[in-house]
């Protein structure tokens, strides 16, 4: 496999992430607020057809090519089950168990990935990254430490959880494929949510409300589009982009470490949206996973100079 070309600055795969996860982490507001109003099936479903709609806009706009016969249906495959499936599975697994448990098993992410990927793609992770993943777990467990107090787990909820993280995992490793062979990631990310938007729709006519599917859309508020723009545009179509470019430069447990800082931007967000209180442990604890994600920049940084 050719080495992909380097990217215009060292730094731009790795500010791309930043901005990426901080979109992700206003996920768990934004969509608390639509679910009011929108059913879950449906708010994915939709979610991923306005990001898929206007990642094709841009292509059709630009004249970029489709790439269906090299890309498409590879990309389609992976919407189909990452976002698509795995975003239903990590909802349900959700109802059976904490969301402060799922935190915890979702910090796992970059260990998990540097072992699957040693397995299927012989991609080997630095040890400075390794203990930087240890450091990012520990830290999230210190974030969420104050909560586990009013845990409402279940062994099932936990597997459901634990097994859809690697179930993602196994994925990203065929985009990272993708990524390095071909590039062009608002080629792949269109694909991708285009899958994802399918396999939304798939599930929607069986987790239909009394009051049936898209009954909502008549009596929905400004507020409720205006989230659900928010939601399609800038956490679907931008995020995965953004994602998809990372993982042409990046391993993929490097780019996942970077998801553990989810739930540290997710705590001020908290703080000043849901006007939740921020203790002393909560930053000591952020502070842990910030210095964490940042570590393996560091003799990257010392060679350079």
């Amino acid at each position: 496999m050719t080495a992909p070309p380097p990217p215009r600055h060292p730094a731009l795969p790795h500010v791309a992430l930043v901005a990426a996860v901080t979109l992700w982490a206003t996920i768990y507001v934004a969509a608390k607020a639509a679910m009011t109003v929108i059913p879950v099936a449906e708010l994915i479903s939709l979610r991923f057809t306005l990001g898929a709609g206007v990642l094709w806009a841009f292509i059709l706009a630009t004249g970029e090519k489709v790439e269906a016969r090299a890309i498409g249906w590879r990309a389609f495959a992976v919407g189909l089950v990452e976002p698509g499936a795995a975003s239903m599975l990590t909802f349900w697994g959700l109802k059976l168990t904490s969301a402060v448990s799922a935190t915890v098993i979702f910090a796992t992410i970059p260990v998990v990935t540097a072992a699957l990927s040693w397995v299927f793609l012989r991609e080997r992770t630095p040890g400075v990254v390794l203990a930087a993943s240890a450091l990012a777990l520990a830290g999230t467990a210190l974030l969420v430490a104050d909560d586990a107090g009013a845990l409402d787990t279940s062994l099932a909820g936990d597997l459901l959880i634990l097994g859809t993280l690697v179930f993602i995992v196994a994925v990203q490793l065929v985009q990272r494929r993708l990524a390095t062979h071909h590039g062009k990631p608002v080629v792949v990310t269109a694909w991708q949510l285009l899958g994802a938007a399918v396999a939304g729709y798939a599930v929607t006519p069986f987790a239909a409300p009394e009051a049936g599917v898209f009954a909502w859309v008549a009596t929905a508020p400004a507020a409720t589009w205006a989230t659900l723009a928010y939601i399609g545009i800038m956490v679907s179509a931008v995020t995965f982009g953004i994602y998809n470019y990372a993982l042409r430069y990046l391993p993929v447990a490097r780019v996942n470490l970077y998801y553990t800082l989810v739930a540290p931007i997710g705590v001020p967000l908290a703080a000043l949206l849901l006007d939740e209180p921020v203790t002393a442990l909560d930053l000591a604890a952020t502070l842990l996973v910030v210095v964490a994600v940042a570590l393996p920049a560091v003799p990257e940084v010392w060679r350079r100079r």
